[in-house]
């Protein structure tokens, strides 16, 4: 969406189908959309989607009128579990699993013996707006303060290296005309002290957020996705030590 909420966001949606839509070399069944936030799956609406800033949107109305087929519309996790548990290797059909994605937000999709747990509202596994820190944590876009995503997600850690980089005269990134997450990768493979400290600290709450759903559920393959994972084995030994 690069960058766009709202309006420009849905307007991203459809640019997208247009060009695929065309493409289809078969017939074209129907459409499958993963989405942030929060989502009735059984009427297709995204009932609140802080960072695109959709509430209540029938986007599965808005799509099979506008593309004539039938629209299946989940969170973006859920979707994202889903393939994993379709596509993933160990799998069994009939097993359970956690998919904790981490990108800009952070969600978690539920698989409980080969079926996606929605929940009673559909809001199955949106810990990213579970406060994690109670005392002094940063205001959050869905309007409460310290949520997991203000300190985990690959945002949160872009602006944490920010701040950390103005006091480390040592750190690469405190003169880097632009600190962005790529940017953190790259310093945190090279060992600079500031990315180290941002991805520990990240991983210790992911750490928390993961122990949390075990501790509930009890299922024991848990699977890690989305950008966070670039910082790779470092960050996994920190979440397993948590």
């Amino acid at each position: 969406v690069r960058g766009r909420d709202g309006e420009a966001a849905l307007a991203s949606v459809y640019e997208l189908l247009d060009e695929l839509v065309p493409a289809a070399r078969q017939p074209l069944v129907g459409i499958g959309v993963g989405t942030p936030g929060l989502v009735s799956a059984s009427r297709g609406v995204v009932v609140n989607a802080v960072n695109l800033d959709w509430r209540n949107l029938p986007l599965r109305q808005l799509l099979q009128d506008r593309y004539h087929v039938p629209v299946t519309v989940v969170n973006d996790s859920q979707a994202a579990a889903v393939g994993e548990h379709t596509f993933g290797e160990g799998h069994r059909p009939d097993g359970n699993l956690i998919l904790v994605n981490v990108r800009h937000g952070i969600g978690a999709g539920i698989i409980i013996k080969g079926e996606l747990f929605h929940g009673d509202g559909g809001g199955a596994g949106e810990i990213g707006h579970v406060v994690v820190v109670r005392e002094g944590g940063l205001p959050c876009r869905c309007g409460n303060s310290g949520c997991l995503e203000t300190v985990a997600s690959t945002r949160a850690v872009v602006q944490r290296a920010q701040m950390l980089a103005r006091h480390f005269e040592g750190s690469s990134l405190a003169t880097a005309p632009e600190v962005t997450f790529e940017g953190v990768r790259k310093a945190f493979a090279d060992g600079d002290p500031v990315a180290q400290q941002v991805v520990r600290e990240a991983g210790r709450f992911m750490g928390m957020a993961v122990s949390s759903l075990m501790g509930t559920l009890n299922i024991q393959r848990i699977v890690l996705a989305g950008g966070i994972t670039s910082f790779g084995q470092p960050l996994l030994d920190v979440v397993n030590e948590t």
